[in-house]
């Protein structure tokens, strides 16, 4: 499935892959935000994020986890699919290509 191979990387084991379905847990309340996507794409969310974050003192951590927060519902999961772990810049880029290729197949 490509949707799959962008998600996960085809250089990753099906037992990792397993491994992050069951383990995957992310908790990000408590956390303020004022930035969300919206009906933006991805790619438009995201330059718009990038502009937002000068103003904050965050670490690289807090700021991925803003910007999960601040995406749709329906891009925190494929967020979860792909990994968390990710960086995030690689996170935004499958994110890009997985929108890209669902507006192509509609």
């Amino acid at each position: 499935n490509k949707k799959d191979t962008i998600r996960f990387g085809t250089e990753r084991p099906f037992d990792e892959l397993v491994k992050y379905l069951d383990n995957s847990f992310y908790s990000l309340q408590g956390h303020s935000w004022g930035l969300e996507q919206g009906n933006n794409s991805v790619e438009d969310f995201y330059k718009k994020y990038k502009e937002y974050i000068k103003l904050s003192r965050w670490n690289e951590s807090q700021n991925k986890n803003q910007f999960i927060r601040g995406l749709s519902s329906a891009n925190q999961l494929e967020v979860r699919l792909c990994g968390l772990d990710l960086p995030l810049d690689e996170l935004v880029d499958r994110l890009v290509k997985l929108e890209a290729l669902e507006s192509h197949t509609n």
